[in-house]
């Protein structure tokens, strides 16, 4: 508690917004959004790196999150205070840190599929600026920031070793996709029946579930869409720079309607259920994964 109390120490507006506006861009949320422009504009494979790198990751970081429990820095000691505009970015248990296993898992992602030195610095300069934002605000003890980071390195190293084959087979996408996705499901749903060990506080479970939960309903959308796209849709990433921008903006918005809309329907057939968030996520990613991309000929035509 050391290092975070001399941090609380140097706390300033200017600093706390800085480093609140630097958390926010190692969200899962922001994941989602590189994954489809990458898929719809640059190139469909990379997209699919991105996406095994950061639900993977996520779903590591949210066992371990549901395993240890570890309190958060303010909780544990009540004296130490959180920078109030960053409370939101703490659902769910401390160790290991989300935003800095996403953070390393998008941009350490982005760093080994474009191969050049001033992305690989920058992408490196966002992983340590995200971490050291968790330890300004106060929301994580540094065991958890290195912890995340770890989880981070490991799956985009595994990942990287995985693509290599997937690269040139691709019949073996669907497969990573489903194993770990189906996986994510039948652990959740573990967890949240208590099979996997009770006794923890039932709203910060829930948080931790909720981005598990998610992370597989992505993961799973891919498993069956990727296929049924690389056979029936082929879609062309290419597209004059105008269309590129269409394509991201409507597709992103659409996408951003259908998960408003998904909740209703996962409420209804799921109730109280974590398991509704998996559904909730399923089909905004197959859209976007199998249905939008039926619009790329038009884009690339003009």
């Amino acid at each position: 508690m050391s290092l975070l109390y001399a941090l609380e120490s140097l706390r300033v507006p200017f600093l706390n917004y800085f480093f609140l506006g630097i958390t926010y861009l190692g969200m899962e949320a922001l994941s989602f959004v590189v994954f489809f422009i990458y898929y719809w504009c640059i190139n469909k494979m990379g997209g699919y790196f991105i996406l095994a790198n950061c639900l993977i990751g996520t779903g590591i970081n949210q066992t371990f999150k549901m395993v240890f429990r570890i309190p958060r820095p303010f909780v544990r000691d009540p004296d130490f205070t959180i920078v109030e505009e960053a409370r939101p970015t703490t659902g769910g248990f401390s160790f290991p840190s989300g935003h800095t296993q996403n953070a390393t898992s998008l941009y350490g992602s982005i760093a080994v599929i474009r191969n050049q030195s001033l992305i690989r610095i920058l992408c490196a300069i966002m992983i340590v600026l995200v971490a050291f934002s968790r330890l300004y605000l106060g929301a994580h003890h540094p065991s958890d920031v290195l912890g995340g980071f770890a989880i981070g390195i490991a799956v985009l190293i595994a990942m990287t070793f995985v693509f290599r084959r997937i690269w040139n087979h691709p019949n073996m996408l669907p497969a990573l996709f489903g194993v770990t996705g189906g996986i994510m499901v039948v652990a959740g749903l573990l967890f949240e029946s208590g099979l996997a060990g009770g006794g923890a506080d039932p709203e910060v479970m829930a948080d931790s579930l909720k981005a598990y939960y998610i992370s597989a309903g992505c993961i799973l959308a891919a498993a069956v869409c990727e296929p049924i796209e690389r056979k029936y849709i082929s879609f062309d990433t290419k597209a004059v720079w105008w269309a590129q921008i269409l394509k991201a903006a409507i597709g992103m918005g659409l996408t951003g309607a259908l998960i408003l809309l998904m909740k209703y329907p996962a409420d209804a057939l799921f109730g109280g259920l974590g398991i509704r968030y998996t559904f909730w996520f399923f089909v905004p990613t197959a859209f976007g994964i199998c249905i939008w991309p039926m619009s790329f000929r038009w884009f690339a035509s003009r």
